[in-house]
């Protein structure tokens, strides 16, 4: 079993970055150990590439980058032969890597049903997950207890967040791996907002581009009402995913 080291952003509990180790582990039978940039052979879930440039000079082997994207946009540095890009998150971080454009898309939480099992039976209408900055938001809590919804803690165990998003009908979720894994599961998602998060939409935006789709945030408003909005969702959900998933499954590097 190869061992690959592996980054990513662990600063605080956080789900779309803690399940990088279980979703490899699983998907790909290697043997995970965080690391460093500097020392990493691999990064996946998370938006940490604008972090690889500045820390990637001189490495004495590629650091990997399969399925993540920045997190905002920023002048494109030029390419580099230090980082060897698999996979990328969204068309748009691609572009900004500066990656051949033929490389495959895809966010690794989209692979979730593989690795962590098929979607539970469905137990809560509604979910909502926040991003981390959005727990605190009294708007927030009013929505949720006024519409009776589950809400989900992105601190959690991965395995937990996981479950609950795939156990929930229609997913409300200011983070962007809780609409992922929602897609994922083909449940019903509305992305929101609440607070201004570092980045804007662009992490978002890339997202979706991915998957054909365009979309806007929900404003939660004071007095908002999730199982109004949810009665009318539009309907869409994202396009092609099962070839993105095989091209991106496809797309994981060996490691000897």
């Amino acid at each position: 079993m190869s061992r690959v080291r592996v980054y990513w952003w662990r600063e605080q509990p956080n789900f779309g970055d803690a399940m990088n180790p279980v979703l490899l582990e699983r998907l790909f039978g290697v043997t995970v150990e965080w690391a460093p940039l500097l020392e990493a052979d691999l990064t996946a879930s998370g938006s940490v590439i604008q972090w690889i440039t500045p820390a990637v000079h001189n490495r004495p082997r590629p650091i990997r980058v399969w399925g993540s994207g920045f997190i905002h946009d920023l002048e494109a540095a030029p390419p580099l032969a230090e980082v060897a890009y698999h996979a990328i998150r969204g068309p748009r971080s691609r572009t900004l890597a500066g990656a051949n454009p033929d490389t495959p898309l895809g966010d690794p939480g989209l692979l979730c049903p593989e690795a962590f099992g098929a979607r539970p039976t469905t137990t809560h209408a509604i979910g909502v997950v926040p991003h981390l900055w959005d727990l605190g938001s009294l708007v927030l809590a009013e929505a949720v207890a006024r519409s009776n919804a589950l809400l989900i803690d992105v601190r959690q165990d991965p395995e937990v967040v996981i479950s609950q998003i795939a156990s929930c009908e229609h997913v409300f979720s200011s983070s962007l791996h809780g609409l992922i894994v929602a897609d994922s599961y083909d449940v019903a998602t509305t992305w929101f907002t609440s607070t201004e998060l570092f980045g804007g939409t662009y992490k978002f935006d890339d997202y979706h581009a991915s998957v054909g789709m365009t979309r806007e945030p929900h404003v939660l408003s004071p007095g908002d009402d999730l199982v109004a909005l949810a009665s009318r969702w539009d309907g869409r959900r994202p396009n092609g995913l099962s070839d993105l998933r095989d091209e991106l499954y496809a797309a994981f590097p060996t490691f000897d």
